[in-house]
């Protein structure tokens, strides 16, 4: 043993070890195993590797992205408002599931005949359905004599109800409520 270096001999007294001696032995039966995992990885990293230095292929990938990026036509307005409807879903999701358990709660009473038929009952003694015909017959009438009133306006709204549209509607709920108020009396 005199031949063998220092270094080797220290390594020697180590295998004599059993614990270590055990792990040795497992380590040589395992090692198909860990050099077919070590090519598969091998594999994946040169395909990895050749991919990336493929110029071609990435500009590519980098055209046909920024293209379907394209066709969405996003601008910062819309990143800016997607990050403010982020910001804003913690508050916005409490009022979503009371909206939901409202759904749910119209569906049941919907699909329930005896609520629905007592909802209509009670609706019905409230304002009578054949009233309610008149009512909306006498403020189309209304309407339509006074489609020429001054235009509807609250200090402060914004332009949007300066649109035609919402200012018919606008006139066409001022004379509705105009007949509910006469009718009340």
């Amino acid at each position: 043993m005199s031949t063998i270096g220092p270094e080797v001999s220290n390594v020697l007294k180590e295998l004599e070890n059993e614990e270590k001696a055990q792990s040795l032995h497992y380590l040589v039966d395992k090692l198909p195993e860990f050099v077919s995992s070590v090519k598969v990885v091998e594999d994946k990293l040169n395909f990895i590797v050749d991919a990336l230095s493929d110029q071609k292929s990435l500009q590519m990938i980098a055209e046909d992205t920024e293209r379907k990026i394209e066709q969405l036509h996003i601008h910062q307005e819309h990143v800016d408002a997607m990050l403010e409807l982020v910001h804003t879903l913690p508050s916005l999701v409490p009022v979503v599931k009371k909206m939901e358990n409202l759904m749910l709660f119209a569906e049941d009473v919907w699909g329930d005949e005896k609520t629905f038929d007592a909802i209509v009952k009670g609706v019905n003694d409230v304002i009578p359905i054949k009233k309610g015909a008149e009512i909306i017959e006498e403020t189309n009438e209304h309407f339509k004599a006074n489609e020429d009133m001054a235009p509807v306006s609250v200090f402060g709204l914004l332009r949007l109800l300066k649109d035609p549209a919402i200012q018919h509607g606008l006139k066409y709920l001022q004379s509705f409520l105009y007949v509910m108020n006469k009718h009340a009396k």
